[in-house]
């Protein structure tokens, strides 16, 4: 019996398991958006808030942009770090 009474959790667990904490199920993730930049060329988006990262066609990052907000605030991290002047 008391095998019994914590196999049942575990095996709800483990069937629901693919599903819990953000999971797709067993199916892939989404791809990244694809957007066309001023250069003429297509990129694939990664955007995190104020961070965007644009990635070419063979996956390298091509070009990084970084929101004023975030650029202020690491500035003042790095001033109470005494990292910066």
């Amino acid at each position: 019996m008391r095998r019994l009474a914590w196999l049942v959790p575990v095996l709800a667990l483990t069937a629901c398991g693919e599903r819990a904490c953000g999971g797709l199920g067993g199916l892939p993730p989404a791809g990244m958006p694809t957007v066309h930049r001023g250069d003429g060329r297509d990129y694939r988006l990664l955007d995190r808030g104020a961070w965007k990262g644009y990635y070419d066609a063979e996956g390298r990052i091509a070009a990084k942009q970084i929101g004023p907000l975030d650029a202020a605030s690491l500035e003042a991290k790095l001033k109470d770090a005494g990292l910066a002047p």
